[in-house]
């Protein structure tokens, strides 16, 4: 699997001829070959051709993209926060929560993984959530691959994204990490539009005196997981992706409702 990871290398992103050849060239030969051949089927006009509106791709974020091991990288970026939230304001350590982050309590934050992701950020702005992620996909050393998230996507996935955008297809990640972490991410690594990312979403409250959005203690139902995956494609996007991809069981209900086997 580390033989996948590579350092994310900016492409310039422009509209190629659908006769021009599929540039995989980390795929095996026979799994380029045949996504090749699918891209330049939809691309030209025939049979299999799809309308450029009807373009839209779907892609899973961790384990599909970007590498899982030994955190989702947004449960990452909550343990991070709160341990930064700590180290301002350490009687904040004696909330059940932050103790299990101190203490590496993993059993206690899956047994409580909703209410640990909404506790970590609680009250802050969508800017503050922004900048602090972007800093720890730069900034935090994955132990395993000692690398930063920013440079653990997986090359030939940066091939794909790219490929299916020299094609006109519009790329969506449906993800079931916190929506606003995902986005962040992606913008800063992949320049995917956050209105692309179709996550896990927390409800934000208006601040006027701010004139921005704060984190509430509430998730939008449902979550973007399994069936919820489903639900929040067509509730965000209003149509069913023709190309998705996936890596779990979690994303049978996203593969399923492909509109184009």
């Amino acid at each position: 699997m580390s033989t996948l990871v590579f350092s994310l290398a900016w492409l310039t992103i422009t509209a190629v001829s659908p006769w021009e050849p599929v540039r995989l060239p980390s795929w095996s030969a026979p799994a380029a070959e045949r996504i090749g051949r699918w891209l330049r089927e939809a691309t030209t006009p025939g049979p299999a051709f799809i309308p450029r509106h009807a373009r839209i791709a779907a892609l899973d974020l961790d384990g599909t993209l970007v590498v899982e091991k030994p955190d989702y990288f947004h449960g990452l970026v909550s343990k991070e926060f709160i341990r930064a939230r700590v180290a301002k304001k350490p009687e904040l350590a004696s909330h059940p929560l932050a103790r299990a982050v101190l203490d590496g309590d993993d059993r206690t934050l899956v047994k409580n993984l909703k209410e640990f992701l909404l506790f970590s950020m609680e009250g802050e702005t969508w800017e503050t959530v922004r900048d602090f992620t972007i800093r720890v996909s730069r900034q935090h050393t994955n132990p395993l691959f000692r690398k930063p998230a920013a440079d653990l996507i997986y090359l030939p996935m940066i091939e794909l994204v790219n490929a299916l955008r020299e094609r006109d297809f519009e790329v969506f990640v449906i993800t079931t990490a916190q929506q606003d972490v995902a986005a962040a991410f992606l913008w800063d690594t992949l320049r995917i539009d956050p209105r692309h990312v179709v996550g896990s979403g927390v409800a934000y409250e208006w601040d006027f005196e701010a004139g921005t959005g704060r984190r509430t203690a509430r998730f939008l139902e449902p979550l973007c997981h399994g069936a919820g995956k489903a639900v929040r494609i067509w509730d965000r996007i209003g149509a069913w992706p023709v190309f998705a991809a996936g890596n779990s069981t979690n994303d049978i209900d996203m593969l399923d409702r492909k509109s184009v086997v």
